[in-house]
């Protein structure tokens, strides 16, 4: 919905000549968006003067739709998880997963051009056939962040410190590793505990990482599950970092949304992580439990440097979600001929 509000603010002025944003279409619709959204193989007949932007990020009928539609087609690809992450706990998953990257590279000559958020991601189109491939921004609201400082007590004595991660809970994710740090950090005498927010779509993995917490000693696992705008919102407050092992992100938007907020990020370099996080946290090489707790421990030794690290990631936010510069990388997109 944040392309379709973009395409409206578009067709206004300073858009392309005869641009006017269309419908949107979806192969399922929530009954929020009933209003707004149209089954995909209810739209009308349309013409080559038409574009009809395809949101990639899972296995569809819609691609082959799309070969039959007279209108342009231009690819928007999010990326999609390398299938064997996923294989030992959901074969199913990873299938669709695998069906949904032949369907990635068949649309390779019927669309007239293709974007990504990230160049790693964009990399993955030009290596599949794409002709055209633009880097083209995703758009995220902009949020006015601004610096915090370590509370003095945090990880000490009057509250742990807390350790957050959004996003899916999946394998890719590698949760295990947020456990493993947390009782590694708890053996250094930092009193901690980690929040797990998001959806789980495996719940094999989900049964691995709490029975992995059982044998840590952690208790129940931290998972907080979905949440609401405004709960994320809380936990975003509450966290001290955005803690990340992630070995697969097409682009990575909690840790945007989490240097937004000042909270300071510390992932690991994998994916799309070094290019989106850039100078606004700190990536890791090392997938190691070891190093990150090193830098935990000398953020909290440092309030200088952690109040430092907090206003680099609203700064790097404020540069990836500059609306001036979607704008621009938008109009493109959908200009290119």
């Amino acid at each position: 919905m944040r392309f379709q509000r973009l395409s409206h603010e578009l067709s206004g002025a300073g858009g392309p000549a005869g641009f006017e944003p269309g419908k949107v279409l979806a192969e399922g619709i929530h009954k929020d968006y009933a209003g707004v959204a149209l089954r995909y193989d209810r739209l009308a007949e349309g013409n080559r003067d038409d574009v009809i932007v395809y949101h990639l990020s899972t296995d569809s009928p819609m691609t082959e739709w799309l070969e039959g539609r007279p209108e342009r087609v231009v690819v928007y690809y999010h990326n999609l998880t390398p299938s064997f992450f996923l294989a030992p706990y959901d074969p199913l998953a990873a299938r669709r997963l695998e069906v949904a990257r032949s369907q990635m590279r068949a649309l390779a000559s019927r669309a007239y051009a293709a974007a990504a958020p990230s160049s790693f991601s964009a990399a993955e189109l030009e290596e599949a056939g794409y002709a055209r491939v633009l880097k083209v921004p995703y758009p995220l609201a902009p949020v006015a962040g601004e610096g915090r400082r370590i509370p003095a007590a945090a990880g000490r004595s009057a509250r742990p410190l807390r350790l957050l991660f959004v996003g899916r809970i999946t394998p890719n994710k590698a949760l295990e590793q947020l456990l493993r740090l947390t009782v590694l950090l708890r053996k250094l005498g930092v009193s901690c505990e980690a929040c797990m927010v998001g959806g789980v779509h495996l719940p094999l993995y989900r049964k691995y990482l709490e029975d992995l917490a059982e044998s840590l000693g952690l208790g129940s696992a931290p998972f907080v599950g979905q949440v609401s705008g405004e709960e994320l919102e809380s936990h975003y407050r509450r966290a001290d970092f955005f803690v990340s092992f992630s070995r697969h992100e097409g682009f990575f938007v909690p840790a945007v949304e989490a240097m937004a907020r000042g909270l300071p990020v510390i992932a690991l370099a994998r994916g799309a992580v070094p290019e989106t996080v850039g100078w606004g946290g700190v990536v890791v090489p090392e997938d190691d439990t070891a190093v990150f707790a090193a830098v935990i421990l000398e953020l909290l030794e440092s309030p200088r440097l952690y109040e430092a690290l907090s206003k680099a990631g609203s700064e790097r936010a404020k540069e990836l979600c500059d609306p001036g510069r979607l704008r621009e990388a938008y109009v493109e997109f959908i200009s290119n001929e």
